[in-house]
């Protein structure tokens, strides 16, 4: 896979927030004001609120920087001075797994649809991984009917010999 700098996306993510630091965290059950809105601010569920809740940070000098961008995985690097949520313009579905420094950590819905991964301050490397759920049901199901029809045409070649 190349890398995002080889890519042809690299300009167009240096022009558009395909990720980014929340700068505020507010409750996605407040009204939500929409002359107030910033891409920084996040809305959280409030059980995801009341966890992550912050005061208004406002650090220039952290920083979050997208090093690999394929089908099934994204892998960030951070730099921040404090505890921050990391925000990935990706939809927020079951499959994806967020690892910081090799350590899984939750994933959490931001903005009604997008992924959210705490992230604690200093420098982080962040890995999604997406799987779709029960792809080893259905391999698995699959192998099974492929071996009944085998069983079954067997049994039938069997019955004609006789």
């Amino acid at each position: 896979y190349e890398t995002l700098e080889t890519s042809p996306l690299y300009k167009i993510s240096q022009e558009n927030f395909l990720v980014y630091l929340s700068t505020e965290i507010l409750n996605i059950e407040d009204k939500i004001d929409t002359n107030a809105t910033s891409s920084t601010k996040i809305y959280l569920p409030l059980a995801d609120y009341k966890k992550y809740r912050s005061d208004t940070i406002n650090s220039i000098n952290d920083r979050i920087n997208i090093t690999l961008f394929t089908g099934n995985s994204i892998t960030l690097k951070t730099n921040t001075f404090s505890n921050r949520v990391a925000v990935i313009y990706q939809n927020y579905m079951p499959g994806w797994n967020a690892y910081i420094n090799n350590t899984k950590t939750p994933i959490i819905k931001a903005n009604y649809a997008l992924i959210g991964i705490p992230t604690p301050k200093g420098e982080n490397t962040i890995v999604l991984k997406y799987q779709p759920p029960y792809i080893f049901l259905f391999f698995f199901l699959s192998v099974c009917s492929f071996l009944v029809l085998f069983i079954f045409i067997f049994l039938e070649k069997q019955l004609k010999k006789q």
